[in-house]
């Protein structure tokens, strides 16, 4: 995932950050496209390394806190199914070419 700005803002929920006027205000001004494709927590794949160092109990924690501040901040949000590489990006595909 890369890091955009609700998910800065998501991020700054997360810490406790308490002033985070300047974050929703660039959330609602710089806007993506309305559908937005989020990835649940899947524990069979997921480990950590160097870039990636949360447990997998606080990923689930992120993925939440970050489906609210998108769905909170207007987008349809459309998750991804755990499925096999090639499926997922069928099922990605499928849905970027039926916008």
């Amino acid at each position: 995932m890369t890091g955009g700005i609700p998910d800065t803002l998501a991020y700054a929920q997360l810490i406790g950050l308490n002033d985070r006027k300047y974050i929703e205000l660039a959330v609602n001004k710089y806007r993506y496209s309305e559908q937005v494709f989020i990835l649940p927590p899947w524990e069979s794949i997921y480990h950590t390394d160097k870039e990636r160092k949360q447990s997998f109990n606080e990923a689930i924690d992120t993925y939440y806190v970050m489906r609210d501040v998108y769905e909170n901040a207007g987008y349809t949000l459309i998750e991804v199914p755990q499925l096999p590489v090639k499926a997922r990006k069928d099922f990605i595909m499928d849905r970027i070419n039926s916008i």
